[in-house]
């Protein structure tokens, strides 16, 4: 975390997806007050379920979908 370059990613201005092994990077974005989504890698997409797809596609795009529990 100490060498990512910050103000490149403040340049950048692009959410990142993904989980687990990205949780520094996504400290990163927050640190920068960009946002990110921790979900399932867009890679995997053809491998989840259509709501799966389409939730994360919603996000992607600014519209944040709400869940009730």
């Amino acid at each position: 975390m100490d060498r990512l370059p910050l103000e490149i990613i403040q340049k950048a201005d692009k959410p990142i997806i993904g989980y687990s092994d990205i949780t520094v990077y996504h400290s990163a974005w927050t640190t920068q007050k960009l946002p990110s989504i921790h979900a399932c890698m867009s890679g995997t997409f053809t491998d989840t379920y259509e709501d799966w797809q389409k939730a994360e596609l919603q996000m992607m795009t600014g519209n944040i979908p709400s869940y009730r529990c």
